[in-house]
């Protein structure tokens, strides 16, 4: 497994902030990096997986970069986030999306990416756009990839990954349901946040 060592400004900002996001963002790239070091892509299922594992990079990049945005968070700031490794969502083009002011603003960017068509347009194109939606839509796709990989090779990983997502929609579901009904959410509004 190894030992985790973390750098002198990592820990110099958690003392000074006491915010341990600092460490989670560490540990963020530190696992994906890791993971990526680890996948010898010679045999076809293990080349599915290491590009199924590029695909989640980018979708966790480009969810945090559209729940920053819901924050008023753009630009540089974003940037101290993104996790290399990504298959479609480079650093330069991470920066591109990071620039853009909202998600309108940066949806002519996103037409570029795999998730967009079938997932992030018809939520641009309806009539109540929200940060939330998207970031919903970018959800559903992961959980669909990793269906459709797991189907390909039922005999690899890949099914074990997509229980473990289905697993995880299902626990986010669940808790969303139950703080909604004790915030006093109306029905209409639960159902919007939830991934189906």
């Amino acid at each position: 497994v190894g030992k985790v060592t973390f750098p002198a400004d990592v820990i110099s900002e958690y003392k000074e902030t006491g915010n341990a996001g600092v460490i989670e963002d560490f540990l963020d790239k530190f696992h994906y990096q890791r993971l990526l070091d680890s996948i010898s892509p010679y045999t076809q299922p293990t080349k599915i997986f290491l590009d199924y594992i590029r695909k989640e990079i980018d979708v966790v990049n480009l969810r945090t970069i559209m729940k920053l945005k819901g924050e008023g968070i753009y630009g540089e700031q974003v940037m101290k986030y993104y996790i290399p490794g990504g298959m479609q969502i480079d650093s330069k083009f991470a920066q591109v999306l990071a620039n853009a002011e909202t998600v309108a603003a940066a949806s002519g960017d996103m037409s570029r990416l795999e998730v967009y068509e079938d997932y992030i347009k018809p939520v641009m194109d309806s009539d109540n756009v929200t940060n939330k939606a998207v970031v919903t839509s970018i959800k559903k796709y992961q959980e669909d990839q990793a269906k459709k990989m797991a189907h390909m090779y039922p005999l690899s990983v890949l099914p074990v990954i997509d229980f473990m997502i289905h697993k995880e929609t299902e626990v986010r579901n669940i808790r969303i349901v139950a703080r909604g009904v004790d915030g006093g959410l109306s029905r209409e509004t639960i159902k919007g946040l939830l991934v189906i």
